[in-house]
């Protein structure tokens, strides 16, 4: 019995391995992406729950947001024009997308830990989104969302969050 000897140990528990990516991506020089580059850095993932919250699943480009960039790359009027909110956007790939491709505003959130590189990959694609003489394009917000304590959708778009007496005031967020 391979259980035997074992006294109270985590080994019977089953882990779940990702063999790795299965569509091309090359953080270095990026992927050719609508007219222009896209280049998204990652960062190894942490355990979450060693690391008291500072890691988890949104520092790495996952196969799920390259597949959902390349579907809005072929059907673009999806989010030309349009305010698009992406949740749990990790290291932002979807969202600047959705920029390059004429989205008007895009907000992407994630968890604190996510957002310096996620924030990092929005400056380096900024030039692909923002396009003519006048610099004008996207705007293209990072913004903080947990979803054990989610905001209003109102909150997010209009940086506004109510206050204990219900009335409303402007706020910056990160």
């Amino acid at each position: 019995n391979e259980n035997e000897g074992d006294s109270g140990s985590n080994n019977n528990v089953p882990i779940l391995a990702l063999m790795g990516r299965f569509f091309p991506f090359d953080p270095e020089n990026g992927i050719p992406f609508a007219t222009s580059t896209l280049v998204i850095k990652e960062s190894q993932n942490r355990n979450h729950a060693v690391d008291d919250g500072d890691g988890g699943t949104g520092l790495n480009v996952w196969d799920g947001a390259l597949l959902l960039a390349r579907y809005l790359e072929k059907k673009s009027q999806i989010v030309e024009g349009k305010r698009i909110l992406e949740l749990g956007g990790g290291c932002g790939l979807v969202g600047i997308a959705a920029a390059i491709l004429g989205a008007k505003h895009v907000i992407i959130t994630d968890l604190s830990y996510a957002l310096p590189l996620m924030k990092e990959n929005v400056l380096r694609n900024e030039s692909a989104f923002r396009k003519g003489n006048d610099e004008k394009g996207a705007l293209v917000e990072c913004i903080e969302c947990d979803w054990f304590h989610p905001p209003l959708i109102r909150e997010l778009f209009t940086h506004e969050t109510a206050s204990l007496n219900g009335n409303e005031h402007e706020e910056s967020f990160p």
